[in-house]
C-alpha cells in the first residue's frame, strides 16, 4: 500500500472530516469571487474569528459539480489559513482546508466541487494574532491526464516530472506517475526517487483493479527528502512503482532508479536458547543486516505441533522486531512477527506451531542501521 503517511507534515491540505461551525454574527456576508480573479483585502482587528484560529474574511462563488479550482491566499504579514465549505441555514460544513502548501506561510487549497451549488471560502490567518493585507485568487485546474505506466530497466535512470496535469490521489491531492518493472523472483532491489523540487514518497506494489496496491513505500530513506525503497522480489512479474510526492499540489523534476542488489550472506549460525531462558544480546556492526538495513541476531529451538509459543524481546535504547520462522539452505524464511504487543516499543509475539522441528527466531530493530543492548526470551507450554 501506500503506507498511510503518519508525520503531520505530510497530512497538510488533506480534506478534514466535515465539521458544523456556525459563523460569527458579527461577520460582514461574504464576498463574490469568481474562477481567474484576483482579489485583495485586509485582515483587520475588527474581523471576526472562526474554528479556534485567526481573524477572516468569508468569499462566496457558485461552483459546478467536478470543477476543479485552485485556491490561493498569499501575504506577507501573516501565516495564511484556507478553508472552502458549504454554507446551509447558517451553518457551514468546511470540507477542505490548507495552511502552507503555497509556499512559505501562503495557503493552497485545490478542490474538486462533490455538487452545484454555492460555496463559502475563508481567507484567515492560522494565529490569533495574524493581520495585515493579503490577496486571494481563484483558478481552474488543468484536467488530469491519465498515461499507461512508463517501463523501467534495471540500472537506467529515468527522468520524470510531477506536473499539474498528472493524477492525483485521493487520500491527499498529492500528484503521482506510475512505472512498471518486470521481476523476478528472489531479485533483491533497489528503487530510488531524486528531487530537488519537492519532498518524495515513493511505492512499490501492484494494479488490482486498476487500483494501486502497495507493498513497500518510504519516504525519507535515500537521504534527504530522497525516497528509498528496498525489496525481495515474491514472485515473477510485473510491478508497479508509484513516483509521488509528499503533499498536495507539489510539482516538478525527479530521477528515478532501478538497481539490483547483492545477493545476501548465508544467515550465521544461530546460537541455541532455551525454553523459558532469558538471553541478553547486543545489536551492533558485527551483525549481520537483513535486507531494511537491520541488524539481526538469530537463535533456535525445538518445537513440536500444537505448542504455544511466546517470544518476548525488550531494548531500552531502540525499537525491537521479533520474527519466527525456519532455516532453509542458510536463509531465514519467517512465519510470524511482532513489532510491538508488550510494554512501550518492546515486542511481544505469540503462536501455536504447526509442525515437528526446530525453529529460529531473528532478533532485531524495527529500524535500519540500530544498534544497543536487548533481551529475548521464549516460553511454550504443549
Amino acid at each position: 500500500m501506500m503506507t498511510v503517511r503518519a508525520s503531520a507534515a505530510a497530512l497538510a491540505g488533506v480534506a478534514l472530516a466535515a465539521c458544523a461551525c456556525r459563523l460569527a454574527a458579527q461577520a460582514p456576508g461574504p464576498q463574490p469571487i469568481a474562477v481567474g480573479a484576483r482579489v485583495q483585502a485586509t485582515l483587520v482587528p475588527a474581523d471576526p474569528t472562526a474554528n479556534e484560529r485567526g481573524r477572516f474574511k468569508a468569499f462566496r462563488f457558485a461552483g459546478r459539480r467536478g470543477q476543479r479550482l485552485s485556491l490561493l491566499m498569499h501575504s506577507t504579514e501573516f501565516d495564511s489559513y484556507l478553508s472552502v465549505g458549504r454554507t446551509v441555514q447558517g451553518i457551514t460544513d468546511y470540507l477542505k482546508n490548507d495552511d502552507d502548501s503555497g509556499g512559505n506561510n501562503d495557503a493552497r487549497l485545490r478542490f474538486t466541487v462533490p455538487a452545484d451549488g454555492p460555496y463559502v471560502v475563508l481567507a484567515q490567518s492560522l494565529t490569533a494574532e495574524g493581520t495585515g493585507a493579503f490577496t486571494l485568487s481563484m483558478d481552474t485546474l488543468p484536467t488530469p491526464i491519465i498515461t499507461p505506466p512508463v517501463a523501467m530497466q534495471l540500472g537506467r535512470l529515468a527522468a520524470g516530472t510531477l506536473a499539474e496535469t498528472d493524477p492525483t490521489l485521493e487520500s491527499d491531492g498529492s500528484h503521482y506517475d506510475l512505472y512498471t518493472f518486470n521481476a523476478r523472483r528472489g531479485q533483491r532491489l533497489q528503487v530510488t526517487m531524486k528531487s530537488s523540487d519537492f519532498d518524495a514518497y515513493l511505492g512499490w506494489g501492484s494494479l488490482k483493479n486498476g487500483e494501486f496496491e502497495a507493498a513497500e513505500s518510504d519516504d525519507d530513506g535515500g537521504g534527504g527528502t530522497d525516497a528509498r525503497v528496498r525489496v525481495t522480489v515474491p514472485a515473477d512479474g510485473p510491478y508497479v512503482i508509484r513516483a509521488n510526492s509528499v503533499g498536495a499540489g507539489r510539482t516538478g523534476a525527479y530521477s528515478l532508479l532501478v538497481e539490483e542488489r547483492a545477493p545476501l550472506p548465508p544467515a550465521p549460525a544461530p546460537a541455541p536458547i532455551r525454553i523459558g531462558q532469558v538471553v541478553s544480546g547486543t545489536l551492533d556492526d558485527r551483525d549481520p543486516q537483513a535486507d531494511d538495513d537491520a541488524f539481526y541476531d538469530l537463535y533456535r529451538f525445538a518445537g513440536h505441533a500444537g505448542d504455544k509459543v511466546t517470544i518476548t524481546m525488550r531494548a531500552d535504547s531502540f525499537d525491537t522486531f521479533v520474527a519466527l520462522g525456519r532455516l532453509d539452505n542458510g536463509q531465514f524464511t519467517e512465519m510470524e512477527t511482532a513489532d510491538d504487543g508488550a510494554d512501550g516499543t518492546n515486542s511481544k509475539l505469540e503462536i501455536t506451531l504447526t509442525g515437528e522441528g526446530e525453529y529460529a527466531v531473528r532478533a532485531t530493530s524495527l529500524f535500519g542501521n540500530t544498534r544497543g543492548a536487548y533481551t529475548i526470551l521464549v516460553e511454550s507450554t504443549r
